[in-house]
Protein backbone atom coordinates (compact mmCIF):
# COMPACT_ATOMS: atom_id res chain seq x y z
CA UNK A 1 0.00 0.00 0.00
CA UNK A 2 2.70 2.45 0.77
CA UNK A 3 4.83 1.49 -2.78
CA UNK A 4 1.37 2.77 -4.44
CA UNK A 5 1.38 6.25 -2.51
CA UNK A 6 4.75 6.50 -3.13
CA UNK A 7 4.46 5.93 -7.01
CA UNK A 8 1.29 8.96 -6.93
CA UNK A 9 3.69 10.97 -5.13
CA UNK A 10 6.36 10.64 -7.69
CA UNK A 11 3.76 11.38 -10.40
CA UNK A 12 2.08 14.16 -8.87
CA UNK A 13 5.61 16.01 -8.32
CA UNK A 14 6.23 14.52 -11.97
CA UNK A 15 2.82 16.27 -13.28
CA UNK A 16 2.90 19.09 -11.18
CA UNK A 17 6.28 20.18 -12.61
CA UNK A 18 4.96 20.12 -16.12
CA UNK A 19 1.64 22.45 -15.78
CA UNK A 20 3.18 25.62 -15.38
CA UNK A 21 5.16 25.10 -18.01
CA UNK A 22 2.11 24.20 -20.19
CA UNK A 23 0.47 26.74 -18.50
CA UNK A 24 2.11 29.39 -20.57
CA UNK A 25 2.85 27.84 -23.94
CA UNK A 26 1.66 29.56 -26.45
CA UNK A 27 0.31 28.16 -29.95
CA UNK A 28 2.22 28.96 -32.98
CA UNK A 29 2.23 28.71 -36.51
CA UNK A 30 5.41 27.83 -38.82
CA UNK A 31 5.48 29.55 -42.15
CA UNK A 32 8.35 28.51 -45.16
CA UNK A 33 10.67 31.63 -45.19
CA UNK A 34 10.67 31.95 -48.80
CA UNK A 35 6.81 31.80 -49.59
CA UNK A 36 5.10 32.82 -46.39
CA UNK A 37 2.93 29.22 -46.72
CA UNK A 38 1.49 27.60 -43.64
CA UNK A 39 3.63 24.68 -42.98
CA UNK A 40 2.42 23.25 -39.02
CA UNK A 41 1.29 25.02 -36.20
CA UNK A 42 1.17 23.75 -32.79
CA UNK A 43 2.04 24.22 -28.83
CA UNK A 44 6.11 23.84 -30.00
CA UNK A 45 8.41 26.28 -29.75
CA UNK A 46 9.99 25.77 -33.58
CA UNK A 47 9.55 23.26 -35.76
CA UNK A 48 11.69 22.70 -38.46
CA UNK A 49 15.44 25.35 -39.24
CA UNK A 50 14.55 28.41 -40.88
CA UNK A 51 11.07 28.18 -40.46
CA UNK A 52 9.51 31.54 -39.36
CA UNK A 53 7.09 31.03 -36.14
CA UNK A 54 4.04 33.58 -35.72
CA UNK A 55 1.92 33.63 -32.79
CA UNK A 56 -1.66 32.34 -33.41
CA UNK A 57 -4.35 32.13 -31.42
CA UNK A 58 -5.74 28.90 -29.28
CA UNK A 59 -8.55 28.08 -31.82
CA UNK A 60 -5.91 28.97 -34.95
CA UNK A 61 -7.24 25.69 -37.53
CA UNK A 62 -6.03 26.79 -40.87
CA UNK A 63 -5.09 24.13 -43.54
CA UNK A 64 -1.16 24.00 -43.78
CA UNK A 65 -0.40 24.59 -47.25
CA UNK A 66 -3.58 26.61 -48.30
CA UNK A 67 -2.68 29.84 -46.58
CA UNK A 68 0.19 32.38 -46.29
CA UNK A 69 1.09 34.47 -44.05
CA UNK A 70 1.31 38.19 -45.53
CA UNK A 71 3.24 39.67 -42.12
CA UNK A 72 -0.12 40.92 -40.90
CA UNK A 73 -2.75 38.49 -42.12
CA UNK A 74 -3.20 35.37 -43.36
CA UNK A 75 -4.57 35.10 -46.84
CA UNK A 76 -5.65 32.21 -49.28
CA UNK A 77 -2.83 29.97 -50.72
CA UNK A 78 -2.04 27.94 -53.93
CA UNK A 79 1.24 26.62 -53.99
CA UNK A 80 2.81 26.87 -57.68
CA UNK A 81 2.22 23.49 -59.73
CA UNK A 82 5.47 21.62 -59.57
CA UNK A 83 7.18 21.44 -62.66
CA UNK A 84 7.26 18.41 -65.35
CA UNK A 85 9.61 15.83 -64.14
CA UNK A 86 12.07 14.77 -67.03
CA UNK A 87 10.17 11.75 -67.86
CA UNK A 88 7.29 14.03 -68.69
CA UNK A 89 9.47 16.24 -71.12
CA UNK A 90 10.86 13.83 -73.03
CA UNK A 91 6.94 12.14 -73.57
CA UNK A 92 6.07 15.58 -74.34
CA UNK A 93 9.01 15.78 -76.73
CA UNK A 94 8.00 12.02 -78.42
CA UNK A 95 4.28 13.27 -78.53
CA UNK A 96 5.12 16.27 -80.93
CA UNK A 97 7.90 14.14 -83.21
CA UNK A 98 4.93 11.74 -83.40
CA UNK A 99 2.55 14.36 -84.50
CA UNK A 100 4.79 15.79 -86.98
CA UNK A 101 5.18 12.89 -88.75
CA UNK A 102 1.44 12.08 -89.02
CA UNK A 103 1.00 15.45 -90.84
CA UNK A 104 4.51 14.16 -92.99
CA UNK A 105 2.81 13.70 -96.63
CA UNK A 106 6.18 10.91 -97.22
CA UNK A 107 5.01 8.39 -94.43
CA UNK A 108 2.99 5.38 -95.49
CA UNK A 109 -0.86 5.48 -94.47
CA UNK A 110 0.19 2.04 -92.32
CA UNK A 111 2.63 3.67 -90.21
CA UNK A 112 0.14 6.65 -89.52
CA UNK A 113 -2.54 4.15 -88.36
CA UNK A 114 -0.02 2.71 -86.21
CA UNK A 115 1.46 6.11 -84.78
CA UNK A 116 -2.02 7.00 -84.11
CA UNK A 117 -2.64 3.75 -81.51
CA UNK A 118 0.62 4.29 -80.04
CA UNK A 119 -0.98 7.95 -79.41
CA UNK A 120 -3.71 6.73 -77.57
CA UNK A 121 -2.14 4.21 -76.04
CA UNK A 122 0.27 6.51 -74.06
CA UNK A 123 -1.06 8.38 -71.05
Amino acid sequence: MTRGIGLALVLAVCVSGLLPGLAGAERRAFVDPSTGALKAYGFVTRNEPGDVAVAVPDDFSLTPGRWRWTGAAWVPYAPPPAPPTPQAIRLQAARAHVQSLLGDPAVNQGVKDALRAILEAIP
